[in-house]
């Protein structure tokens, strides 16, 4: 099956899922979760349209895609259809089959209750109340860290389309904002930027698909760009992480490191290498201090 049977589109209303009307659905619907699962849970609270084309949907299958996609913990919003409700095509109108909204709910939120595994903010925040979004690209997720034995190399191999789409919705600029300490054992991942407003200690992880801004201490593992932008920094009171990562560009500390300077740092990649240096106050340079 080719990629063209499935297209994912991203906006700042979500992800829209394009699938071939001339397709078999049950290889759509395979290769749908599929992809879901490539994902690894980076996903997790994302709003999705399904555009299935000129398709007309039996009810089984509309069934199909309200338990797909909350099964991998995204929000289906609607199922669009270019097909009236008995076949006919007689007019270029829309029909939208928005399905059980709060079933949909409740599967997702019985899926977040019952499993182990804890996503850290991508997981917990509440993508369903806009009323924030609506006016600042800033989301605040005071207790969204939870315990986690994941690895921090989360995304591992190249992006896949749909993380890419994700990234896209209203460009990179998403932002969570953490008004907390993370600590040993604790997670954080998101597809846009992430600030913290406290120290990230040894232990804890912060995985972003743009920049991570701390600030406080930051002594965990950092995995900044985590999408494979080499644009993307992390910056911090002090820098003193275990592991630092910039998209595919990695570094650690050595294992004897002095305490270091008492300024704000920033660490970027320069000529294929991860470099820690002094931030500057009010300007777009980075350097050495002098």
């Amino acid at each position: 099956m080719g990629k063209a049977d499935i297209v994912i589109k991203g906006s700042k209303d979500g992800l829209t899922f394009f699938l071939d009307s001339q397709c078999d659905f049950s290889e759509l619907a395979a290769a749908i979760e599929t992809k879901l699962a490539s994902a690894d849970f980076f996903l997790v609270g994302a709003h999705v349209t399904v555009d299935v084309g000129t398709r007309q949907l039996h009810p089984d299958q509309i069934e199909r895609l309200q338990t797909l996609f909350p099964s991998y913990g995204l929000i289906l919003r609607g199922i669009n259809s270019w097909a009236d409700p008995v076949g006919q095509h007689d007019e270029e109108e829309r029909v939208v089959l928005k399905g059980n909204r709060e079933r949909i709910y409740q599967i997702a939120n019985h899926l977040y209750e019952s499993t182990e595994r804890a996503d850290g903010a991508a997981r917990n925040y509440d993508y369903r109340d806009e009323s924030a979004s609506s006016f600042s690209p800033v989301g605040t997720a005071p207790d969204y860290a939870e315990a986690t034995t994941e690895p921090a190399d989360c995304f591992g191999g190249s992006p896949s389309d749909m993380q890419t789409a994700i990234l896209t919705q209203g460009g990179d600029e998403r932002t969570l904002l953490i008004q907390r300490t993370l600590r040993s054992g604790q997670t954080v991942r998101y597809p846009g930027h992430v600030v913290i407003l406290g120290d990230v200690n040894p232990g804890a992880e912060v995985v972003a698909g743009g920049n991570i801004i701390v600030m406080g201490v930051f002594r965990g593992v950092a995995h900044a760009g985590a999408m494979g932008s080499d644009e993307a920094v992390v910056t911090a009171y002090r820098l003193r992480p275990t592991q630092l990562r910039i998209a595919n560009h990695i570094t650690r500390p050595p294992d004897e490191e002095e305490e270091g300077p008492e300024h704000p740092e920033i660490a970027r990649i320069r000529d294929g290498m991860v470099t820690i240096e002094r931030y500057h106050y009010g300007t777009k340079s980075y350097g050495k201090d002098v």
